[in-house]
């Protein structure tokens, strides 16, 4: 969602990672979406497993420099210590 609350997709304002927190692990959510990152070995943290899938945003966000500054708002917006 547009507030980072997730909708249908993982909220980034609440405290559950679902993938883990690190700026890699945000990075490649964000690129490839959650469905490559399961395929890849990823596991689904244990809070919140009701969130769907998000979809890859690789062939969208072509700019590097645009994407760093989406995971620095998703850090800004960020309430409490992520935890997977």
């Amino acid at each position: 969602g547009g507030n980072g609350g997730g909708i249908h997709c993982p909220s980034v304002i609440n405290d559950a990672w679902i993938y883990g927190s690190d700026d890699d692990t945000i990075y490649r959510l964000i690129i490839l979406g959650s469905e490559h990152m399961l395929s890849a070995g990823y596991v689904r943290g244990e809070l919140e497993k009701h969130a769907g899938p998000m979809p890859g945003f690789g062939e969208t966000i072509t700019d590097e420099q645009e994407l760093w500054k989406i995971i620095a708002y998703i850090r800004s917006i960020q309430s409490g210590t992520p935890v997977n």
